[in-house]
């Protein structure tokens, strides 16, 4: 938020002391009450674009998170590591199919 809207006078008392579950479980109307409610402000951007923002970017970030395919140690797999992957499973293939 800071980088997109740096004239945000602290940001926390948006936050408050919700987990982050907790705020990414927050309904888009309770951004725009919670903008009001904190006075945060931007010079250049209306409260009303500044809570859909806000709301757009924690739903992007949990849909990116939720959508994501990850190994087991949490590490993301890229398109690459997936074509890869594919890859390796076509040789192998080719290679069992050579044998039998």
């Amino acid at each position: 938020m800071r980088k997109t809207y740096p004239s945000i006078v602290n940001p926390s008392i948006f936050v408050e002391k919700l987990s982050g579950v907790q705020l990414c479980a927050l309904p888009e109307k309770e951004y725009y009450s919670r903008l009001e409610n904190t006075g945060m402000s931007c010079a250049d951007v209306d409260s009303n674009k500044l809570a859909k923002d806000i709301y757009l970017a924690i739903w992007t970030l949990m849909s990116d998170a939720k959508t994501r395919k990850r190994r087991k140690d949490g590490s993301i797999i890229t398109i690459e590591d997936e074509e890869k992957e594919r890859l390796r499973i076509v040789k192998a293939t080719e290679e069992k199919a050579r044998t039998w």
